[in-house]
């Protein structure tokens, strides 16, 4: 008589069972959609911006970056944004590594004076996004400007910190806080 050997068990696989192959492909889905997601809020930076939110035309918004020492770049200006417009390009990687520089802001609501602010503390490679708001406020004197700027997705504090508000009081044409 002959015997008869016992075929060797197989494990099932991980993939033999559906459910695990759909938990499988509702991972990679997953990792696509945010990989592309990514990519596409990453593709929205380098960008400057001034938003003017405000029933007044700005006409003109100057700035550049300066230091204890004086100015690092070369003054940027851009002219006649009209009331309820805005205003965009692309921005340029700048190397402000310590400099401590700040955004000097200058500009001009028609019929107003000339105002100007230093905002933020650059102390690195800045190759983000730079946005300057200005928005109306309950009171018709006061308008707020928002100054706002950071590297890539989620920015580096340690670098780079530009995350400011000021009110503007047009009747005395000055900066408040």
């Amino acid at each position: 008589m002959k015997r008869i050997k016992k075929a060797p068990e197989v494990k099932p696989s991980f993939f033999d069972s559906k459910t695990n192959v759909a938990f499988v492909g509702i991972a990679a889905i997953i990792i696509l959609v945010l990989s592309a997601v990514f990519m596409f809020v990453e593709s929205g930076y380098d960008k400057f911006q001034i938003n003017n939110n405000t029933d007044l035309k700005l006409e003109y918004v100057k700035t550049s970056y300066v230091y204890e020492q004086g100015p690092l770049t070369d003054e940027v200006t851009t002219e006649s944004i009209a009331a309820n417009s805005s205003y965009s390009e692309a921005a340029k990687e700048i190397n402000l590594t310590g400099t401590e520089a700040n955004l000097e802001i200058r500009f001009k609501f028609e019929n107003g004076e000339e105002l100007f602010t230093d905002s933020g503390i650059f102390n690195g490679k800045f190759s983000g996004n730079v946005r300057i708001k200005f928005d109306k406020t309950d009171d018709p004197n006061i308008i707020k400007m928002t100054v706002k700027a950071h590297n890539g997705l989620f920015g580096n504090t340690k670098e780079i910190y530009c995350d400011e508000s000021y009110n503007i009081d047009l009747s005395e044409n000055m900066m408040l806080d």
